[in-house]
């Protein structure tokens, strides 16, 4: 199967952060990964990649502004509610120079 991208134009400044998300619930064979491109095709300038993890958990990495991330995940929580257990979410922010040109579906994570 082909890899799925979505390009984004690249936003540079000294505000760019990185986000890492673990989604826990009904989040694999569910459309969660094609789902979370579309989300982010709605927040100019983020860019990332999500994977399955053989764990049955959903791995989100984005760059972008601080309020946008938060935006993104919030998104992404609010219009996957029924598939998310919101208990078992994990993520994390942190400031670094961006990394990624667009956001991408990847195959598994060994």
């Amino acid at each position: 199967m082909g890899q799925i991208v979505f390009y984004s134009r690249l936003i540079l400044n000294e505000n760019w952060y990185y986000m890492e998300c673990w989604f826990s619930g009904r989040v694999q064979g569910v459309g969660f990964r094609y789902r979370t491109c579309r989300i982010a095709q709605q927040f100019h300038g983020v860019n990332g990649r999500v994977r399955n993890l053989k764990d049955g958990r959903v791995y989100l990495q984005s760059e972008g502004s601080e309020d946008q991330l938060l935006a993104f995940k919030k998104k992404i929580e609010t219009e996957m509610k029924g598939l998310i257990d919101a208990s078992k979410t994990e993520f994390s922010i942190t400031q670094r120079p961006p990394v990624f040109k667009d956001f991408k579906i990847l195959r598994w994570k060994d």
